[in-house]
């Protein structure tokens, strides 16, 4: 099964653009917008994610995919659908919705889309924090229509995304069962960046270090700075270390924590600590073992 996150935003070219998400998923309908009627579309007259949007549903062949849109509903809460295909990809003419609420967002392109079969609405805050800040990832955010990678496949291992996966088929299952994972490595996948930053820092806490602030914020290169004994340590965290995050990083005076790092990274300058490491400093600082078991509690997993 295939995942993928569509942002639906109307507005005219060069924006502003408007959330219309509640919008189209609550009349029941997924859409993307371009100029052109929906045969004459190709990449170059269209962007490269709406190319791929009707490219992906042209066919019968995805009609079991995943998509996950996140909007602000007519209550002002912020919401995730959860939804599938339910009919063909067609230009999308009328649309019956309270113009009072939308009347600030008409879209003034064609609309090109499908029926969809809603699976799940639910509140962004009772989400799991790894998909209820699916949007903080720029790689995301940054189009309309994006695949969320298969974490089984080794190539796209790195940004897998596959806590987001668990924490879909979770919510699929109305939290009803925990969701299953085969390794710490899969285990850990499942925290979101900011609460991965957090169970490092807490490991730093636990071991005698003083961390002032658990995220770096906008400190150019470091994560966390912890000290201990008058001594202090740099720290960069990535849940997946690629080589080219790992050569920006070798000649600063910091370490890294990563749950996994790209094979081509050989005889390391720095140190670099993964998801053995960690696992080794959590066997031994009950509290934080405790405060990660907590965090995930929506995920079955002993260690």
């Amino acid at each position: 099964m295939k995942y993928y996150f569509l942002q639906i935003k109307e507005g005219p070219h060069g924006g502003p653009f408007h959330d219309c998400v509640n919008k189209w998923i609550s009349a029941g309908y997924a859409a993307v917008f371009t100029k052109d009627p929906l045969g004459k579309i190709q990449n170059g007259t269209a962007s490269l994610d709406v190319v791929n949007f009707i490219h992906t549903f042209n066919t019968k062949e995805n009609d079991d995919s995943v998509l996950v849109s996140i909007g602000t509903a007519e209550d002002g809460i912020d919401y995730i659908f959860i939804y599938k295909k339910a009919g063909k990809l067609e230009e999308i003419s009328s649309l019956s919705v309270n113009q009072d609420y939308y009347k600030n967002c008409n879209y003034v392109d064609r609309a090109i889309g499908f029926k969809i079969e809603l699976i799940k609405k639910i509140k962004v805050v009772d989400c799991p924090l790894v998909l209820a800040t699916i949007k903080s990832c720029t790689r995301l955010t940054m189009g309309t229509f994006k695949s969320i990678e298969d974490p089984k496949n080794p190539e796209s291992h790195l940004n897998s995304y596959f806590g987001n996966i668990k924490a879909i088929e979770y919510i699929c299952n109305d939290k009803k069962k925990k969701v299953k994972v085969d390794s710490f490595d899969e285990y850990l996948e499942c925290l979101s960046p900011i609460e991965f930053e957090t169970l490092i820092a807490k490991l730093k806490e636990e071991d005698g270090y003083f961390v002032p602030a658990y995220k770096g914020g906008m400190l150019k290169d470091y994560d966390l700075i912890c000290k201990k004994d008058k001594i202090q340590e740099n720290l960069q965290i990535k849940l997946n270390l690629s080589k080219a995050t790992y050569n920006k990083y070798k000649n600063k005076n910091l370490s890294i924590y990563c749950v996994s790092k790209d094979k081509k990274i050989k005889d390391p300058q720095i140190k670099i600590y993964d998801s053995n490491d960690i696992l080794n400093l959590i066997q031994k600082t009950e509290k934080t073992k405790e405060w990660l078991e907590q965090t995930l509690d929506w995920v079955d997993y002993k260690f």
